[in-house]
């Protein structure tokens, strides 16, 4: 099996794809948490993004770890994964449609923060309560 196969399972059974409220708008966020160190650091080492932990719930709870990606980096791998996943296929689908430019960034010519337009606000916020219907 590949790993992109193996990553897609992995997702399609422990993974959230989510759209959060981020600054004045939203943010693209992939993300798997788990008891388990090690498919977590399988998952980086395929895609990069950040794994952090171990966190401690409250007891009787077992320490988790939580691998993110957001905006781009967490496109890139769903577009990689799609052909595999089956529960979470039509949520990738939707948010690959997720723009991750066009302003509410800082632009690295100028170092000057560049506006989001209200349409570009309205697109993600669309995409985000579409995403919440596919969740239901």
């Amino acid at each position: 099996m590949s790993k992109i196969a193996w990553a897609a399972g992995f997702v399609d059974g422990e993974g959230c794809i989510q759209i959060v409220p981020h600054r004045n708008s939203h943010r693209l966020r992939l993300q798997v948490v788990s008891t388990t160190h090690a498919p977590l650091a399988k998952l980086q080492a395929s895609f990069g993004g950040y794994l952090n932990g171990p966190y401690q719930g409250k007891p009787p709870r077992r320490p988790y770890w939580q691998w993110a990606l957001d905006d781009d980096r967490a496109k890139a791998a769903l577009r990689a994964m799609l052909p595999h996943l089956t529960v979470k296929r039509a949520q990738a689908r939707l948010v690959l449609r997720f723009p991750t430019t066009g302003g509410g960034q800082k632009d690295l010519a100028t170092g000057r923060f560049v506006a989001m337009s209200a349409g570009l606000r309205q697109q993600r916020a669309n995409l985000a309560l579409g995403l919440k219907e596919l969740r239901r």
